[in-house]
């Protein structure tokens, strides 16, 4: 901790420099008189707390208390610093503001920002720490008196410290058979923000004065109240474990003194029943386990905390609790939502809910997978003394489907995967459909799951899974087909029962299906006495209802034919059911049973088929990584002949929609492009003399990442791109070239590129510099790097800046000084989209080694 007056001799030192500074350029310097007038203002803050932080209050402070000054303290003197440094860098007048990527005058409110910030949250959580024992002594006395000590959480500093022991100690991922705690597991989430936080934060680039940007940054950081949106699975829950966890550990809203997380699903109207009306305090002693009954004192003085916003509350789950609020916390609802400081999560467009800072959980970032798989195995006892190496196999398997990369990016299915891959003895070279990941998954649980049952960990076979747990899989596969049929994700205790009823399962069966992992409780901590099967539940992901709900089907195919074709008939269309057609075809594929597949294809292929036809083919081209092997022989060959004959009428028309629709199926798949029907059809297509068609074509080949192409193919592609007049046509066909595997291995390919980069059309330049790029990511190839650093020369501000972005990426630019004197000259450039993919190229280049010139540029 630091002497009292310390931060008033920075501070001080600081104001005598920037005065320094502005008699120097008395003329130009605006900002240096802005700070110099800021900090003035500030003198009696400063003042203040160093009357306070001689207070004898604060020589009382426990170790935890102490280290929590220490880091606000450190925070103010940094902001202090970076004010000296901003002096300095002006001073010796290097690099101007706007190498930074931002203006001048976003960087020194920035700087004000921090700043202000930083002393605010000192000085309330000094403010804070007297209170606090002055209430320690009040106590102190009260307990002397002899007061119940139930009542004594309710006071503020021991309601904290309860509910900060919960989040330390219950705080954990929900992963299956892992005790790892949230810091050690959490891997940040893909965030985007709302439209309108873009646009407040674009008005920073067009403020005109000092005033005015201020002003902007209010309207940005001033907000109370965040809407968090995010898919079921993809980690919402997880992500306010993880805050709050965060916040307990001292490291996050240090300007809180009590976050309260409340899980919305939890409230229902059987714990909360309508024959009293519930306050903030009841709320969080009914959900926290606290002693006794707080008295109506303590509610107001709770309530007013809220109100004064010393209280951020996190209400995650929203639209599992909008429909089915009890109307005893209607009001108390009603209050938070309006009045206090909170995060809300729910589902996107489940609710309509309008907050001005809105953001958007999207799951992981490929660069996240990666990282959650190196820290899957550096903590896998199995994997540990390698983890970089061990890692690879498992994401060379995840990037071999597009459809199972996708589900990667949902963290709990990123979870379930690697346990199942560390299970098993994986062929990095065998290629697995989604049925077969998910088939792999869900026996890998099963075993698991029968494991736990004896003291020894006996080895189990797919056979003794069948014979122990085929009962249990069967009664999931009647829940979730019943409950997907009525759009249903939350699984009440009532249907269970009625499937039980119906079906006759047998108790047992009910009640350990709901043990094997594939189900989630609601956890009710009120209610331990409660048996699970009265609980609700719901599938740990979704797409887990979707399998069983395909089990389901391709079981009654055989018993109840016309009712799984009347299923299939009415929602072959329908898109929330794609997955459970997907996942049939991969199903009866294991089952090698030729009947039921000839009905399940007349059901899908014959009856019923949607006016176009758009719909069907879409279908089609999706399910057909599962339509493979001796079964499919015959219903494989058709399709792909059906996939060539819409993909060449698309192609004749003018901005067609439906060849976006057919790009974005074909993406889906992973064996299309083996089909020699389907090469033959794309090498017919590019000699054609319709230049429509060539554009249609090269965008295809470009969005879908054509992984097997025929030299004849790329030959034609490279033809096209030298020879046609038309620039849309050389454009797309350079963006082919780079979207094709192995491109850099074809010198034709390297030579039309770097031929194209020369192009009198800028678009086709910087269509040749994203491909160039995209081939060679190694650097090996000097020709590649040179035209790049010509191109850096480009006229054309679009070429010169996809110049610097793709130099960034390349492995051995860090090794390369000329690389790295293009990029150090660019931050120079007349543009500023340029000089921005500068500063990311050199920080990417810093990123990936040590290179003190990069770093120094920036």
């Amino acid at each position: 901790m630091m002497d009292p007056s310390s931060l008033v001799m920075v501070f001080t030192s600081v104001i005598q420099k920037a005065y320094q500074l502005y008699e120097q350029k008395k003329q130009n310097d605006t900002d240096c008189k802005y700070l110099i007038d800021h900090l003035n203002n500030k003198v009696n803050t400063m003042v203040d707390f160093q009357k306070m932080l001689g207070k004898d209050e604060l020589l009382k402070l426990d170790e935890g208390q102490k280290n929590n000054w220490t880091i606000k303290e450190k925070r103010v003197e940094k902001s202090l610093n970076d004010f000296h440094i901003w002096i300095n860098e002006r001073n010796k007048q290097i690099l101007k503001a706007w190498v930074h990527g931002v203006g001048q005058g976003e960087e020194i409110g920035d700087l004000v920002k921090r700043f202000d910030d930083a002393v605010a949250d000192f000085q309330t959580f000094l403010d804070n720490m007297v209170k606090y024992q002055l209430i320690n002594n009040i106590r102190k006395i009260a307990d002397n008196a002899g007061p119940p000590k139930s009542q004594l959480v309710y006071e503020l500093p021991e309601l904290v410290k309860h509910i900060k022991n919960k989040y330390k100690i219950n705080s954990e991922l929900a992963n299956i058979n892992r005790d790892s705690s949230v810091q050690e597991w959490y891997i940040n989430l893909a965030i985007v923000e709302n439209k309108e936080q873009r646009e407040k934060e674009k008005k920073l680039e067009k403020a005109n004065d000092i005033s005015e940007l201020r002003g902007t940054y209010e309207e940005i950081y001033a907000n109370e109240k965040v809407l968090v949106l995010g898919r079921a699975g993809i980690g919402k829950s997880t992500f306010c474990k993880y805050v709050v966890n965060r916040w307990a550990q001292g490291q996050l809203w240090l300007e809180y003194v009590l976050v309260v997380l409340i899980q919305l699903r939890k409230l229902t109207k059987e714990r909360y029943p309508p024959t009293k009306m519930y306050s903030a305090i009841d709320l969080v002693n009914y959900e926290y386990q606290l002693d006794g009954e707080p008295s109506d004192d303590i509610k107001l003085k709770f309530k007013k905390q809220c109100e004064e916003g010393q209280i951020l509350w996190i209400l995650d789950g929203y639209d599992e609790f909008v429909q089915n609020i009890p109307t005893s916390l209607e009001g108390l609802f009603s209050d938070i939502k309006n009045q206090y400081h909170h995060i809300i999560t729910t589902h996107p467009y489940a609710v309509d809910l309008k907050y001005d800072i809105t953001i958007e959980i999207t799951g992981f970032t490929d660069d996240n997978i990666t990282k959650f798989v190196m820290q899957y195995s550096k903590t896998s006892e199995e994997m540990a003394k390698d983890s970089r190496i061990k890692s690879e196999p498992i994401l060379i398997f995840l990037k071999s489907n597009p459809t199972i990369w996708g589900i990667a990016h949902i963290p709990i299915n990123l979870q379930l995967i690697c346990n199942t891959w560390s299970d098993s003895n994986k062929d990095e070279n065998k290629v697995l459909t989604v049925t077969d990941l998910y088939h792999e998954v869900i026996y890998g649980l099963c075993r698991k799951y029968l494991q736990r049952q004896t003291e020894s960990k006996p080895k189990i076979d797919k056979r003794k899974v069948d014979t122990k747990c085929g009962e249990h899989l069967q009664f999931l596969e009647n829940v979730a087909f019943e409950a997907i049929k009525s759009n249903k994700i939350i699984l009440k205790p009532e249907l269970l029962m009625k499937i039980v009823r119906e079906n006759k399962f047998s108790e047992m069966v009910h009640e350990d299906s709901l043990n094997i992992g594939l189900l989630k409780s609601y956890n009710d901590d009120q209610n331990v006495e409660r048996a699970e099967t009265e609980k609700q539940h719901y599938f740990i992901h979704l797409s887990f209802q979707e399998f069983f709900a395909a089990r389901y089907l391709v079981r009654i195919l055989a018993i109840e034919s016309e009712t799984a074709r009347e299923f299939i008939q009415e929602n072959k269309y329908n898109q929330r059911f794609t997955l459970v057609f997907i996942f049939a075809f991969g199903l009866l594929r294991h089952k090698n049973n030729d009947k039921l597949t000839e009905d399940y294809w007349k059901s899908i292929e014959y009856e019923a088929k949607d006016l176009v036809g758009l719909h069907h083919i879409k279908l089609l081209i999706e399910c057909l990584d599962e339509i493979d092997g001796a079964i499919y022989s015959k219903i494989r060959t058709g399709c792909i002949s059906s996939i060539t004959t819409w993909i060449k009428r698309a192609a004749s028309m003018p901005q067609s929609i439906v060849m976006r629709h057919l790009c974005d199926s074909l993406s889906c798949t992973t064996t299309v492009d083996r089909e020699v029907a389907i090469i033959s059809m794309f090498t017919e297509l590019f000699q054609s003399t319709n230049t429509q068609v060539i554009q249609n074509i090269a965008s295809l080949l470009y969005n879908w990442h054509l992984s097997q192409p025929s030299q004849q193919l790329v030959s034609l592609i490279v033809d096209n791109l030298k020879q046609s007049n038309s620039n849309n046509i050389r454009v797309r066909t350079c963006k082919a070239l780079g979207a094709i595997d192995k491109a850099g291995d074809n010198n034709k390919v390297i030579d039309a590129l770097l031929e194209a980069i020369r192009d009198e059309n800028w678009y086709v330049r910087r269509g040749a510099c994203e491909a160039l790029g995209k081939i060679d990511k190694t650097g090996d190839n000097n020709q590649v790097i040179d035209a790049l650093l010509s191109a850096r020369q480009d006229k054309n501000h679009g070429v010169r800046r996809s110049a610097c972005d793709v130099l960034g990426m390349i492995d051995k630019a860090r090794d390369n000084n000329k690389v790295i004197d293009a990029l150090l000259e660019a931050l120079t450039d007349q543009n500023h989209d340029v000089r921005r993919s500068a500063c990311n190229a050199l920080a990417m280049i810093g990123k990936a080694g040590d290179n003190n010139t990069a770093i120094v540029g920036l």
